[in-house]
């Protein structure tokens, strides 16, 4: 059986944290860290829009920059990431 590389190791235990900006001044930082819960931090606030086209465009920005952190995460764990999106009260993400 082979044994992973140290490199491996060490990429497979450390945390990734990346932050993105998103429209209508808003940031959101993602984290992970191996046998911890994925986590998200909202700047300035947690989201709240109202307007439909507008939280549809927000909403397609933040998958894309959910999407792009996740695929880094998968290529260090050298497997799959399987994403829920479970909706909360009309126009908030949590």
């Amino acid at each position: 059986m082979e044994m992973p590389s140290q490199e491996a190791q060490r990429r497979n235990s450390e945390a990734i944290e990346r932050k993105f900006s998103l429209p209508l001044g808003y940031r959101v930082t993602f984290c992970w860290q191996p046998g911890e819960h994925f986590q998200l931090r909202w700047s300035p606030d947690v989201p709240l829009i109202r307007k439909a086209r507008a939280r549809r465009k927000f909403f397609e920005a933040y998958q894309a920059a959910r999407r792009s952190f996740l695929e880094e995460v998968a290529a260090v764990i050298g497997g799959d990431v399987l994403i829920l999106d479970i909706p909360c009260a009309e126009g908030r993400w949590r």
